[in-house]
C-alpha cells in the first residue's frame, strides 16, 4: 500500500519492512484461536530499533514484556537491489487482547521511533501477529482506504479507534494535519462502517479515497498557490502543482469535492480565470509496489464540455438516490419499531405466563420446605437439650470436687488449730513450774524434797512434752497425707473432666455428621420435590386432556341422545334419577348464596345418600349421584370441570375451618373413591351409557390420585 518513492542516498541501504496479518486479523471471529492472544511480534529492519524504543512507542498500551527472537524461518540475509539486510523478531505482550488490537490499528504504518530515515519519505510498517511471522511479504488487506469527515473538532486517533472497532478489524489509523484515513481489513466491514458511524457518533463520516485531479487553466499571471488553493475547497486539497504561468494541477481527496469545485463560479481572487477543469480519477494500488504519479492532463474543451454535462446528470441522479435513500430510512425506521413493539408485548405475555406458573410452584415449594425447617429445628432442639444436659452433669461433677477440697482444708485447719491450742497450754504449764521452781529457789532448805519431787516432775513433764512433739509430729504428717490425698483426688476428678470433655466434643463431632447427613437428605428431599413438581404438571397437562375429551364425550353423547332409538327402560330409569337428583338440588340449594361450607354439607348429605344406596338397572348410577368433593354449585357443575385443581380448592377451603375434620374427610373419600371399592361393589355396571360409565371411571380416577396425594403432602 505503502511504497518509497524518494531517492536514497548512495551508501545507504534500502529497507522495507513488510506487516505480517494473520487471518485471525481479517476475520475477527477467529482471532481468539491463538495460542497466546495477548502476545504480538514486531519485525522491523532497521538496527537502530531497540527495547526502549519499541518501549515508548507503546507506552500508552503498557505492554508488559518485550522479548528478541533471532531465529525466524526466514531468518538471513536477504538481497534487494544489490544491498542485505538481516531481520530480527520482538515479541511484545500486551496486558489485554484489547491493547494489541489498539497497538495495531494506531501504530502500524507509522515511523519507528529512533530510526534514521527521513519521517516525511518514508513511513515503515509494523508487522503484529499472534505468532512469529513467516514471511517477509504480508497478505494485502480487501478494504480500500476511508477518508474521515468531522462536523466538530476533538475527535482523537483512540476515540476514533473505540468508535469503528465494533466495524470489524482495522489495519491502519491515522490523523494528522492533511486529513483522516482509515484502512479496515475487509471491504465489507468498510461499507457497513460507511452505512452505520452516523447512528454511532453524529456528525461523523466515511467517505471511500477516489483522488482526483483537477485541471486549471487561464490563471492570472503571477499568482500564488495560496490564491489557487482558497478558489476550491482548500482544506481539502492534497497537492497543487504548477505546470507554467496560467496552467495549474490540484489534486482532491475524493470526487464529491472536485464536483463542488466545478459547479462553483468564478474565486474573487482570479476574477479572470476561466474554470474549467478536467477529472481525472485513479484509485491507489493495495499492494506495496511503488506508486507511480498519474501523468499530467491534456486541457482539451470537447472533453470538458462532455465532462459538465456528464456532472450535471450525475449530480440530478445523486439527488434523487438521497432522496430515495431518505424516504427508505425512514420506512425503515418504523418498521423496526413496529418489530420491537411486537416483541415487547410477547415477551410481556410469555413473563406473565411464566410468572403465574412459577408463583403457584413456590408456594408449593414454601409449604414443603417449611415442613422441613420445623423437622430441622425440632432436631436443633433435642441436640440442645443434650449439650445441655451435659454441661449441667459437668457442672455438678466440678461442683463437688471444689466442695470436697473445701472440707479437706477445713479439717486440716481445725487439726492445726488443735495443735497451736495444746502447745499453748503446754507453754502456760512451763509458765507455772517456773513460778514455783523460783518459789523453791527461795526456800530451798525448806523445799529440798520438794525440789527433788519437782525435778522428778520437770522430767516427766519434759517427757510429756516430748511425746506433745512426737504427737504434733504426728498429726503434721497426717494432715501432709490428707493434703496428698485431696490433691491427687483433684487430678483424678480433673483427668475424669478431661476424659468428659473429649467425649463430648466426639458426641459434637457425630452431631456435625448427623446434621451433615441430614442436609443431604434434605437436598434429596428437595430433588423429590422438584421431581413431584415435573410430575404434577404432567398430570395436569393429562387432566386438561381427560378434559377436552370429556367435551367431546359430553357433545357426542348429546348427539347420540337426539339420533338415538327409544331408550330402554333401564335408560329410562337413569333419566328419571337424574332429574330427581337435579330436582332435589334445585329445591334444596338454588335460593342460598353459595359458599365452601354449603359445598362441605352438600357433599356430606350426598355422600350419606351414596353410602345407603344399591345401584342396579332399577336404581342406576348418574353423575348428580356421586358426591363430587368441588365447590362448584351443584346447578351449575360440569362433568368436565372436576380436576385435581378442584380437589386442591376444595380441600385447602376446609383447612381453613378448624372446626371440620380434615383427616376423617380425606380418609372417608379415599375410600369412596378407590377403584377397587367402586368395582368391588359394581357402581359403574348400573350405568345404561357406555360413554358416561367410562367418562365417570376416569373422572372418579382423576379424584382418587387428587385424595392420594394430598394425603402424602
Amino acid at each position: 500500500m505503502i511504497g518509497d518513492k524518494a531517492q536514497r542516498p548512495e551508501g545507504t541501504r534500502r529497507c522495507r519492512i513488510a506487516t505480517h496479518t494473520l487471518p485471525s486479523l481479517l476475520l475477527p471471529s477467529m482471532f481468539f484461536a491463538s495460542q497466546d492472544e495477548r502476545v504480538l511480534y514486531t519485525l522491523h529492519a532497521s538496527p537502530t530499533i531497540t527495547k526502549k524504543s519499541l518501549q515508548e512507542l507503546f507506552a500508552n498500551e503498557h505492554p508488559t514484556d518485550i522479548q528478541a527472537y533471532h531465529e525466524c524461518s526466514f531468518w538471513g540475509n536477504m538481497s534487494t537491489a544489490g544491498s542485505a539486510f538481516d531481520m530480527t523478531t520482538y515479541g511484545v505482550t500486551f496486558p489485554t487482547i484489547a491493547a494489541a488490537k489498539r497497538a495495531f490499528a494506531l501504530h502500524n504504518w507509522r515511523p519507528l521511533p529512533g530510526d534514521a530515515m527521513p519521517q516525511s519519505a518514508t513511513r515503515f510498517p509494523i508487522c503484529l501477529s499472534t505468532r512469529p511471522p513467516t514471511s517477509v511479504f504480508p497478505p494485502t488487506p480487501t478494504a480500500r482506504p476511508r477518508n474521515i469527515f468531522t462536523e466538530s473538532v476533538g475527535y482523537g486517533e483512540r476515540v476514533l479507534y473505540e468508535l469503528l472497532k465494533e466495524f470489524g478489524g482495522i489495519s491502519f489509523l491515522c490523523i494528522s494535519s492533511q486529513g483522516s484515513v482509515v484502512l479496515f481489513e475487509r471491504e465489507e466491514d468498510a461499507v457497513a462502517a460507511e452505512a452505520g458511524i452516523h447512528e454511532v457518533a453524529p456528525g461523523l463520516s466515511l467517505r471511500a479515497y477516489d483522488a482526483t485531479e483537477l485541471l486549471l487553466c487561464n490563471l492570472q499571471l503571477g499568482k500564488e498557490e495560496e490564491n489557487v488553493r482558497s478558489m476550491i475547497l482548500s482544506s481539502h486539497i492534497k497537492k497543487v502543482t504548477t505546470l507554467h504561468d496560467g496552467i495549474a494541477v490540484a489534486e482532491l481527496a475524493d470526487t464529491a469535492e472536485a464536483m463542488i469545485a466545478i459547479t462553483s463560479q468564478r474565486s474573487p481572487i482570479c476574477p479572470k480565470a476561466v474554470m474549467s477543469f478536467y477529472i481525472h480519477h485513479f484509485h491507489p494500488p493495495l499492494t506495496l509496489q511503488v506508486v507511480t504519479p498519474a501523468p499530467a492532463p491534456r486541457c482539451e474543451t470537447g472533453d470538458l464540455r462532455v465532462a459538465t454535462r456528464k456532472l450535471q446528470e450525475a449530480l440530478g441522479r445523486c439527488s434523487q438516490l438521497e432522496e430515495n435513500l431518505r424516504r427508505s430510512e425512514t420506512e425503515k425506521h418504523e418498521l423496526v419499531q413496529d418489530v420491537q413493539r411486537l416483541r415487547r408485548e410477547a415477551e410481556i405475555a410469555e413473563n406473565s405466563t411464566a410468572s403465574r406458573v412459577a408463583e403457584e410452584e413456590l408456594v408449593k415449594l414454601k409449604s414443603d420446605n417449611e415442613t422441613l425447617r420445623c423437622e430441622v429445628e425440632e432436631l436443633k432442639r433435642v441436640v440442645s437439650s443434650a449439650k445441655k444436659f451435659d454441661r449441667n452433669h459437668y457442672i455438678a461433677l466440678l461442683f463437688n470436687a471444689r466442695h470436697r477440697t473445701a472440707l479437706a482444708k477445713h479439717e486440716a485447719s481445725a487439726s492445726k488449730k488443735a495443735l497451736n491450742t495444746t502447745i499453748s497450754r503446754a507453754n502456760v504449764v512451763i509458765q507455772t513450774l517456773k513460778e514455783r521452781h523460783e518459789r523453791l529457789g527461795r526456800d530451798a532448805s525448806r523445799a529440798r524434797e520438794q525440789a527433788r519431787k519437782a525435778n522428778e516432775k520437770v522430767k516427766s513433764l519434759g517427757e510429756h512434752i516430748e511425746e506433745l512433739k512426737e504427737l504434733l509430729d504426728e498429726q503434721d504428717d497426717k494432715l501432709h497425707d490428707l493434703a496428698s490425698d485431696a490433691k491427687k483426688r483433684f487430678e483424678e476428678e480433673i483427668s475424669l473432666l478431661k476424659l468428659n470433655l473429649k467425649n463430648y466434643k466426639w458426641q459434637a463431632t457425630q452431631d456435625a455428621r448427623e446434621m451433615q447427613s441430614l442436609r443431604q437428605s434434605l437436598q434429596h428431599q428437595s430433588q423429590q420435590i422438584e421431581d413431584l413438581g415435573f410430575k404434577l404438571s404432567d398430570a395436569n397437562r393429562d387432566a386438561y386432556d381427560l378434559r377436552g375429551r370429556l367435551a367431546d364425550a359430553n357433545r357426542e353423547i348429546e348427539v347420540l341422545k337426539q339420533q338415538r332409538t327409544p331408550p330402554s327402560p333401564w335408560q329410562k330409569a337413569a333419566e328419571e334419577a337424574a332429574k330427581r337428583w337435579r330436582r332435589h338440588d334445585q329445591e334444596k340449594w338454588g335460593q342460598t348464596k353459595w359458599t365452601p361450607l354449603l359445598a362441605y354439607e352438600r357433599y356430606q348429605d350426598r355422600l350419606a345418600e351414596f353410602k345407603q344406596f344399591n345401584f342396579n338397572q332399577n336404581r342406576p348410577l348418574t353423575f348428580e349421584a356421586i358426591p363430587w368433593p368441588v365447590l362448584f354449585s351443584p346447578l351449575d357443575l360440569k362433568l368436565e370441570e372436576i380436576g385435581w385443581e378442584s380437589v386442591e380448592k376444595f380441600v385447602n377451603a376446609l383447612r381453613k375451618h378448624p372446626g371440620l375434620n380434615l383427616k376423617a374427610f380425606l380418609k372417608e373419600a379415599r375410600v369412596i373413591f378407590h377403584p377397587d371399592q367402586w368395582t368391588k361393589h359394581k357402581v359403574l355396571a348400573s350405568v345404561p351409557d357406555d360413554q358416561l360409565r367410562m367418562a365417570l371411571q376416569l373422572v372418579g380416577n382423576v379424584v382418587s390420585q387428587a385424595i392420594n396425594r394430598i394425603n402424602m403432602s
